[in-house]
């Protein structure tokens, strides 16, 4: 695995996990090729791993590299098509694909 750290606060992490789930089965649905199930095990195998993995106390997750473009893919999918468009949602949207392209998002202490 070429590894990745993503920068992002916890509050980020449902919103991405239940994105690359969602992703996962929408674009790899289940009686596929060998492939799609692969393509679909590895992201929810990530997903997965991201609930368990993330470091709250430094608000990162190490990710696959290579998976990242999936990942991207998973967001947009998620709040273009499964989420009802409001503020918030929109502001996630474009904070998950920020972390996703590198940017450090971490919540700032109180």
């Amino acid at each position: 695995m070429k590894p990745k750290t993503l920068y992002c606060p916890a509050s980020s992490i449902p919103f991405l996990v239940s994105a690359i789930n969602e992703y996962a089965l929408a674009a790899y649905p289940p009686g596929g090729s060998e492939c799609a199930q692969s393509a679909r095990e590895a992201l929810q195998t990530a997903a997965a791993q991201i609930q368990v993995e993330y470091d709250e106390a430094q608000q990162s997750v190490v990710v696959n590299r290579r998976l990242i473009a999936q990942m991207k893919a998973a967001v947009d999918y998620y709040f273009e098509s499964i989420v009802v468009q409001t503020t918030d949602s929109v502001h996630q949207h474009q904070l998950l694909l920020a972390v996703l392209s590198g940017d450090m998002m971490k919540q700032s202490a109180h």
